[in-house]
C-alpha cells in the first residue's frame, strides 16, 4: 500500500483500536508467508510457530518481535482455526487475520466505510477484495484434488477474539517454559 497520510492515519487507528501489530503490508506478507511455512512444516504449538516465522522473517532481513507474530498467531487460535487446513495457505492466513481484526473493530466501536475497509484490505491482503471474489480459473484436466480456499464461515468462527498483546505475550512465555519444563525432565531421565 502507498504510504498516503489518509491510510497511513486509518491503520493507526485500526491498530490502536484492536492491539494488531502497526507492520507494513510487505511485512505482513512476509509474515503470513512464514506462518504457513512453519505449518507446513508441523509446528502447532505457539513458541513453536512464532519462532520459527521469526527466523524465517530473520533470514529474509525483516525484524518483527515474536510479541506481534504471536499476536496473530494467538487471535487464529481464539478463532479456533483449522491449522492443518491453514498450512501452506498464506491467503487463508492473511483472509482470517483481516476477519479477525475487522472483527475486533465492531467489538470496539470503530465504524469503518467501504473505502476504509478497502484500505485494509489493501493494506492486510496486499490488494482490494473484488466484489463477488475472484474469477474463476481454468481447472486442469485429470485427477487434481481441488484445494479450495475457505469460506469466511469455515475460516473464521463467528465471534472470535485477537487477544490483548499482553495476553499473547503471556502464552507465548508460557508455552515456551513448558516445554523447556518438559526438555529438562526428557534429558535428565
Amino acid at each position: 500500500m502507498a504510504p498516503d497520510e489518509p491510510a497511513s492515519a486509518l491503520i493507526e487507528r485500526v491498530c490502536e483500536a484492536t492491539g494488531a501489530p502497526a507492520l507494513s503490508g510487505e511485512t505482513y506478507d512476509a509474515l503470513f508467508e512464514g506462518m504457513a511455512a512453519a505449518l507446513e512444516e508441523g509446528a502447532r504449538a505457539q513458541a513453536d510457530v512464532v519462532h520459527m516465522t521469526r527466523r524465517l522473517l530473520s533470514e529474509a532481513g525483516l525484524a518483527v518481535a515474536e510479541r506481534d507474530i504471536g499476536f496473530v498467531f494467538y487471535g487464529f487460535r481464539l478463532a479456533r482455526l483449522d491449522l492443518d487446513a491453514l498450512a501452506g495457505d498464506v491467503d487463508a492466513l492473511a483472509e482470517a487475520f483481516r476477519e479477525n481484526v475487522r472483527h475486533r473493530c465492531r467489538e470496539r466501536g470503530v465504524v469503518l466505510s467501504e473505502a476504509e475497509e478497502a484500505a485494509i484490505d489493501e493494506w492486510l491482503l496486499g490488494v482490494p477484495e473484488e466484489p463477488g471474489g475472484p474469477e474463476p480459473e481454468d481447472e486442469p484436466e485429470g485427477d487434481v484434488l481441488d484445494p479450495a480456499p475457505l469460506a469466511p464461515a469455515q475460516a473464521v468462527a463467528p465471534e472470535p477474539d485477537l487477544p490483548d498483546r499482553e495476553e499473547a505475550e503471556t502464552e507465548t512465555e508460557a508455552e515456551a517454559e513448558t516445554e523447556t519444563a518438559t526438555e529438562t525432565r526428557e534429558t535428565t531421565s
